[in-house]
Order: C-alpha cells, then structure tokens, then sequence
C-alpha cells in the first residue's frame, strides 16, 4: 500500500542475534537433530521458551530472510538489544535437552 501511495519501496531488516549467527552456521539436518532448545536470557533473549529443536528456535527468530522494518514479528520483541557477545557451540549444547554424539565433531571451530 505505501508504495503504491508513494512510489518506495518498504524497507526491509534482516535479524540478526548472536544467537541466529551460530544456528545459521549449523547444517540443516543438524539444527533438527539439536531436540529440546530452551532458549533465555544466556542465549540473548529476555524471558524464556522451549522449542522442539533448534530449526523451529531459528525460525521463530528468523521467519524470514528479510523482515519488513516498521512490522515486528514474536522473537524481536524478545530480543535482548543489548546482547552482543557471541555464543559457542558449548553454550548452546549446555540449554539443549538433546544433541547428535558428533555434533562438536563437525563443527571443531565453533
């Protein structure tokens, strides 16, 4: 509608968290087989939820490539703006219920 008012085109944010960095660097497959994700405040988020798996963590922090920036969606009003600091692989294991054996095998750098 704006644009069809104004002539631009919407702005668009891609989200971002430490968080969404280190999933987005897993595999796929690997992301799934990560079970019982509670994700809180150590993880860069306020309050605190528990997901079937990492995949469905990443997408409720990242519905999207893109997001419209004037549109909020659930995870970025509980986004802690604050957080910067990075997670490792040993931070997100610790608040996983479930992990595959070779996980940390896979991924040595992280």
């Amino acid at each position: 509608m704006r644009f069809m008012t104004t002539g631009r085109a919407p702005e668009t944010v891609r989200p971002r968290s430490p968080l969404i960095d280190l999933l987005e660097k897993l595999s796929p497959r690997d992301r799934v087989a990560i079970v019982g994700l509670k994700v809180g405040p150590a993880l860069g988020y306020t309050g605190s939820r528990q997901f079937a798996s990492a995949e469905s963590a990443l997408r409720w922090m990242k519905p999207d490539h893109e997001m419209l920036k004037d549109r909020s969606w659930p995870a970025e009003s509980w986004r802690d703006k604050r957080f910067a600091q990075a997670i490792t692989l040993d931070q997100l294991i610790a608040h996983a219920a479930r992990i595959p054996e070779s996980l940390k095998a896979r991924y040595p750098h992280l």
